[in-house]
């Protein structure tokens, strides 16, 4: 009767997890655990993965156990729900031919399942922004600046896709000389690894918001792209202001300028202008909306440090001053 017992619950939670038995084909003793010789080496391995996050952010964390070295290897993909690019750290000893096993857990578990090896027109503008963004020093009408170089593509339009990158610093360096590693990461820490894109930004259904001379200006969600005839460039990615409780609320061109005007909550807004000739943008600091769009000059309400509400007004000239080339921007 006993025999029966365990027999039945064994077949149940076998059922359940089906996914693990099909990928793996290892004996399952919990919901998220497998114990497996998975690399053939005479010794029993584990693998476990499980899931932890809270109402805006989460990720899967797994932990994987070498048998025959006795050593553990820890991954995980935690971040915000509405992230549209992360990366997943690793130890040098995962990219070596004997641990092959290791990373295939760690991809089945924690990345999308294409990968490619050079990265695509949205993430060179995420890592360029990234490497770039700075804050404005304080005779500056912007609060952050950035810049980025056009990566023109042939179409048809794409608004990105699920996949992952390995990155290891002799490999990266080769496929991205013009994006070198992101500055938010020390490249000692974060030598080895995926980084992976989920375009969460892109959302609806993309629609043509603006045309200025030839360029025609496409959006879907929070990105937008620029096409001149059959050439395609990312010109905003996401990265700024936008989360499920903020986004673009409108964006135009103007003059060479682009202006993406962005809802941040539900009370103040801000406001990013990037020039279309150099590349270069930069983030005003949150106002309190009632832009107004007037002849080569924008007006808007803020609150200053009196706490007084007063209207500026900001001329195409001045926007083009402060975009001009700063320390670390090229």
């Amino acid at each position: 009767m006993t025999r029966i017992l365990i027999f039945i619950i064994l077949f149940s939670i076998t059922r359940s997890k089906a996914q693990y038995i099909s990928f793996y084909g290892g004996r399952i003793i919990s919901k998220d655990t497998i114990i497996k010789d998975f690399d053939n080496d005479g010794f029993i391995d584990s693998a476990k993965a499980n899931y932890d996050g809270g109402s805006g952010f989460g990720g899967t964390f797994v932990h994987i156990y070498d048998g025959q070295e006795k050593k553990y290897f820890s991954f995980n993909n935690d971040g915000g729900h509405w992230d549209s690019w992360g990366i997943v750290d690793a130890d040098k000893e995962v990219f070596t031919v004997k641990n092959k096993w290791v990373r295939k857990i760690a991809r089945h578990w924690l990345l999308p399942n294409k990968r490619r090896v050079n990265p695509d027109g949205f993430l060179r503008w995420i890592l360029d922004y990234n490497n770039s963004v700075q804050d404005a020093d304080s005779a500056s009408v912007f609060s952050q600046v950035f810049s980025f170089k056009p990566y023109w593509y042939s179409g048809p339009i794409d608004w990105g896709e699920r996949y992952y990158l390995d990155y290891t610093p002799d490999k990266w360096y080769s496929i991205n000389k013009d994006s070198p590693i992101l500055t938010m990461f020390d490249p000692v820490e974060f030598d080895y690894g995926w980084i992976y894109v989920l375009p969460n930004m892109v959302t609806g259904r993309p629609a043509v918001v603006d045309t200025l001379g030839d360029l025609i200006l496409h959006r879907s969600g929070n990105a937008l792209i620029g096409q001149l005839g059959n050439q395609y460039l990312w010109l905003y990615a996401g990265v700024h202001a936008c989360s499920k409780f903020s986004g673009i609320e409108d964006a135009w061109l103007d003059e060479g300028l682009l202006f993406i005007e962005f809802v941040w909550w539900a009370s103040e807004q801000e406001l990013c202008v990037i020039d279309l000739n150099t590349s270069r943008g930069g983030v005003l600091g949150s106002y309190l909306g009632s832009l107004t769009r007037k002849k080569n000059a924008i007006e808007f309400l803020f609150r200053n440090q009196e706490h007084q509400d007063v209207r500026h007004t900001l001329t195409y000239s001045q926007l083009r001053k402060h975009l001009k080339p700063l320390a670390g921007i090229n």
